[in-house]
């Protein structure tokens, strides 16, 4: 066997199905170089390991199962990194099923992007993540989608979009920065971007490196998890405060920035309250495909919900739907 290229990390818990979906695809990559494929298991209940080992098994590419009790995904993926073999550990997250050139891609764009020696030990490829096509048009998930429309067009990105569910980074840096804060129920890997960022940190963006992401899902689901994550960014501005380009890219805070900005963002806190959120509810709770005024309201129920975990507001504080 060749040197190992590539280790491709994938955390996951009580998702077996399309587990089973993202492993086959990568067993069936094309012009790919030398791999080996790490399933860090979270505690699944439902026959995961089993049936990963399986699957594998039938396979031509190296692999391991790393199975421990739940402690959740950065906790996970620690483990994974640490068992590693290849230089480059390559991020997915279970339910994104690679493209046949996936790992092709992702090599080619590291070969591009290289400029030799310590300058890349800090370079990072993001690949795309776009909506399963094979997911009904009435999902909600077809209105949660990564917002690539910021990163269009660039070639380099800032530590903001070190998003795990497609990334391929190297593995001395992750190890040497200690991997994720386990600490962190999400928003583990912005966490760990910021952190990157001053230990040489490069993401070029490649859109061709793509995956599906294939997740449907519930809407009040959603907002408890929006809540979540705007717990963890207290925690994280808490940590490091508010580090560049965060206040734009999460939109919060009204210190700093243009004064039209501040004013619209104190409009939108009256706006969108109990009484207003409720009927964007029942709406985006109806299946039906997304519009930009669908997309409109579902950004801002989401972000409301994010918004009261930043300030400390309880999740109820807001209509849940289905209350």
């Amino acid at each position: 066997m060749s040197e190992l290229a590539f280790s491709v990390v994938v955390a996951t818990y009580d998702r077996r199905e399309v587990l089973a979906r993202t492993l086959r695809a990568l067993l069936g990559q094309q012009g790919a170089p030398d791999f080996e494929i790490i399933v860090a298991d979270d505690g699944s209940r439902d026959g995961t390991p089993e049936m990963a080992e399986r699957l594998l098994a039938a396979g031509h590419v190296p692999h391991r199962i790393s199975s421990a009790p739940n402690t959740g995904q950065a906790a996970a993926r620690n483990r994974a990194m640490k068992l590693a073999r290849a230089p480059v550990v390559l991020f997915l997250n279970d339910d994104t099923i690679p493209a046949p050139d996936l790992l092709q891609r992702h090599a080619e764009a590291r070969a591009r992007c290289s400029r030799g020696g310590e300058a890349d030990d800090g370079l990072c490829v993001l690949g795309r993540a776009r909506t399963a096509p094979s997911l009904p048009p009435g999902d909600i998930a077809r209105l949660y989608e990564f917002d690539y429309r910021l990163i269009e067009g660039r070639d380099e990105v800032p530590y903001l979009f070190f998003w795990t569910c497609n990334l391929s980074v190297p593995r001395e840096i992750l190890l040497a920065s200690g991997g994720f804060d386990t600490s962190y129920r999400a928003l583990e890997d912005l966490e760990l971007g910021w952190r990157l960022a001053s230990k040489g940190l490069r993401i070029h963006y490649e859109p061709r490196a793509l995956v599906d992401h294939e997740h449907p899902m519930d809407l009040r689901a959603l907002c408890r998890e929006m809540h979540v994550r705007g717990r963890m960014l207290r925690r994280y501005v808490d940590q490091h405060g508010m580090t560049p380009g965060l206040a734009d890219y999460m939109d919060i805070g009204t210190e700093g920035g243009s004064w039209k900005r501040r004013l619209r963002q104190a409009l939108e806190r009256r706006l969108w309250n109990p009484a207003t959120l409720a009927p964007v509810e029942r709406l985006l709770s109806r299946p039906k495909p997304p519009t930009p005024l669908r997309q409109y309201l579902f950004f801002k129920l989401m972000h409301a919900f994010k918004l009261a975990g930043f300030t400390g507001r309880a999740v109820d504080s807001l209509p849940l739907p289905g209350d």
